[in-house]
């Protein structure tokens, strides 16, 4: 029995590495959770850049599949062929866009506009890259690539403050406001303030 259990942890491992040699480096191995960040930089005087990284299993299971488990998810997006899955996607980026609430130094809501979202192919190669992992019994070892976008906020005076908060399902999110303003936002403190 010993020898049986140990060939299946070997066996495990193998698909882990097979895993990662197949879907090649950016599956990162790696004991830590992969985290969704922000960077907000300043565009200029009225306008701030918000640029997100963000682990697509983690942030789409929440909106597209609460009722099911996040395996169940997984394999089901996964599963899906490019054109379902990018009419799914885009109900997931709608509410992405409309959890986001940005307010300036006046208290007054300002828009995020000029959305510019990472193709449905790689959210798609990353709840692919998932499916792997937990096929291979990876478990907290591995993580996909992170996928990106991008907006931008534009007050119709100069922006020195901003409150903000997004959609639930972007959190924890660490935030980097600038080099030296750094948090979490989470769903336990879903809003923050940054000066700039």
């Amino acid at each position: 029995m010993a020898r049986a259990s140990a060939q299946s942890t070997f066996a495990a491992i193998g698909w882990v590495y097979f895993a990662v040699a197949l879907l090649g480096p950016q599956v990162a191995l790696s004991h830590e959770q992969p985290k969704n960040r922000l960077t907000i930089t300043r565009e200029d005087a009225r306008c701030i850049n918000l640029a997100f990284s963000v682990a697509a299993p983690l942030v789409l299971h929440p909106i597209l599949g609460p009722k099911q488990t996040f395996d169940a998810f997984i394999n089901k997006a996964a599963g899906l062929s490019p054109e379902a899955f990018q009419k799914e996607l885009e109900k997931a980026l709608t509410a992405i866009e409309k959890g986001a609430a940005i307010k300036g130094p006046d208290e007054r809501k300002i828009p995020l506009r000029k959305w510019v979202w990472s193709a449905p192919l790689f959210w798609q190669q990353s709840i692919q890259q998932q499916q792997a992992l937990i096929m291979a019994g990876a478990g907290n070892t591995g993580h996909p690539d992170p996928v990106e976008f991008t907006a931008t906020a534009c007050g119709k005076n100069p922006i020195s403050r901003l409150q903000f908060g997004f959609n639930p399902s972007l959190y924890p999110l660490l935030v980097e406001a600038s080099q030296s303003d750094r948090f979490w936002l989470t769903v336990d403190i879903p809003t923050a303030v940054a000066d700039f």
